[in-house]
């Protein structure tokens, strides 16, 4: 009689585990499988590799794409000026804005609610041939003339552009940037790195070109608009398994 309550016992704590384990299962099947996927309208402009509007690639097309087979949710991509696409989102017309720091989005009157990290936004200084300097400090660029990116705005740098003497030049883009210093037009640019080395992949010239100090870092995440903040958590599950799994680098790499 002993040994038949024991093996009952055991049997009910064996039951007990498993009802435990499918629960678990159940509950992530939930947050990586809602029950009816939706779809989700993302907004961003053409930045490559990032976004590459005229091949509909990039890098954060290909990680939403990753989180597409994990979450069977659906992104769709819109490409918008800046400007338009800031209105868009604070409208409740966009879902979401990949590859922004909240800092970036403070003033906004819709600022989002934010994944976890999934990466990093590296701007250096990039240098014509022979022309490289160090930078410690902002004073150290004191009457040069950098190129940057029109509306950018450069934690470290903005306020001191007039005061201690440096000239910014202001360009469309990235593109044009890299153009103006391989024609020796400016001696140095602002530029993320990321892009940098997509644009020398492309145009091997461009290589002669000489890495400088990094002047900013920050982290990046997934900007989701306030109406949307139940995805957020099927988000984060995501890029954390894509971070994990080394996924988010070899997207990266693709590009580089």
């Amino acid at each position: 009689m002993t040994y038949a309550f024991n093996d009952l016992l055991i049997l009910l704590q064996w039951a007990f585990h498993v009802m435990k384990l499918v629960l678990a299962i159940a509950l992530l099947l939930l947050i990586f499988r809602p029950l009816s996927a939706e779809t989700f309208q993302v907004g961003f402009h053409d930045f490559p590799p990032m976004m590459i509007r005229y091949q509909h690639s990039g890098v954060y097309k290909d990680i939403f794409q990753e989180i597409e087979n994990l979450t069977g949710d659906i992104f769709l991509m819109n490409f918008y000026p800046v400007a338009r696409l800031h209105v868009l989102f604070e409208q409740g017309k966009l879902d979401i804005e990949p590859g922004i720091n909240p800092l970036w989005r403070k003033h906004s009157s819709t600022p989002g609610i934010f994944s976890i990290y999934f990466s990093q936004s590296v701007v250096l200084l990039l240098f014509q041939p022979r022309k490289a300097i160090d930078v410690e400090t902002v004073k150290d660029l004191k009457n040069k003339q950098i190129g940057t990116v029109r509306g950018y705005h450069y934690t470290d740098y903005s306020n001191h552009f007039s005061r201690e003497n440096i000239i910014r030049v202001d360009l469309p883009d990235e593109k044009k940037l890299l153009e103006f210093l391989s024609a020796g037009r400016v001696d140095q640019i602002f530029i993320e790195q990321n892009v940098a080395l997509y644009w020398m992949k492309q145009q091997p010239i461009l290589q002669i070109l000489e890495f400088g100090n990094v002047i900013e870092i920050a982290d990046i995440a997934m900007r989701v608009h306030p109406d949307k903040a139940y995805i957020v958590p099927r988000i984060n599950a995501a890029l954390r398994q894509l971070i994990d799994s080394g996924k988010i680098e070899e997207i990266y790499q693709r590009y580089r």
